[in-house]
């Protein structure tokens, strides 16, 4: 028969086990709202049911701001909204980033908003009433989207790496033109800076990203030659 003292021990193991389920079940309503709320599921669930995304308005301005600033490829703001390329912070969705029916639900929904928004909204959310802020950090969304996909032609299809000066050559190649003199100009410096600010740029790039050098895609044959050319990223 147990003692007193055992049956305390069980009553308190049981208390903690409580304790235990609760906070699980709180931390997981939690990932499920913010889940729901995230711009990537709000994006799919609308574009999978064909309909216009309902977003707050600052977030929408966001949206279609970037959409300006990349000449309408929804497929930028699909990664933006997935989180690629970003602070993990804006990840979480919970969708699969390499779905091909995600990503075509998601540009649905971003055509959904463009259509239904109408021209005096739309030049409101531009950026021309952006902050400085917003239109730098959007920009160099854009340009490193833009390289992250020359990097996948040039290692993929080409076998080849390039180094980080052509690296830095080809983001001021791809610095928005609908942006400020000004921005596009600082842009520019720094893309082509040979100096801490551009290595910095470089080594962020490749964090965020997840650039890898010199990788290959499973199953590409290459010849001899080619693969001699095969240059080191050099930061």
């Amino acid at each position: 028969m147990a003692t007193m003292q055992q049956l305390e021990a069980t009553m308190n193991d049981l208390k903690k086990r409580k304790a235990e389920l609760r906070s699980q079940s709180r931390n997981a309503a939690k990932r499920a709202k913010r889940h729901s709320s995230h711009l990537a599921m709000v994006l799919y669930e609308a574009g999978v049911q064909q309909q216009c995304p309902k977003l707050e308005a600052k977030i929408q301005a966001e949206v279609l701001m970037l959409l300006e600033l990349a000449k309408f490829n929804t497929d930028v703001v699909v990664s933006f909204a997935l989180g690629q390329g970003r602070l993990d912070q804006y990840g979480g969705s919970g969708l699969d980033a390499n779905d091909h029916a995600v990503r075509q639900a998601m540009s649905t929904a971003v055509n959904c908003l463009f259509l239904a928004v109408d021209d005096g909204l739309m030049v409101d959310s531009s950026f021309v009433h952006g902050t400085e802020l917003e239109m730098h950090s959007l920009g160099r969304y854009v340009v490193e989207y833009k390289v992250f996909k020359w990097l996948l032609e040039q290692n993929c299809k080409k076998g080849l790496s390039p180094g980080g000066g052509l690296v830095r050559e080809m983001a001021s190649k791809h610095i928005p033109d609908q942006l400020p003199l000004h921005i596009c100009h600082g842009m520019k410096q720094l893309f082509r800076s040979g100096g801490r600010a551009g290595r910095y740029w470089l080594v962020s790039f490749q964090k965020k990203w997840g650039a890898k050098v010199g990788c290959l895609g499973i199953g590409e044959d290459l010849e001899p030659g080619l693969l001699e050319q095969k240059e080191p990223w050099s930061v």
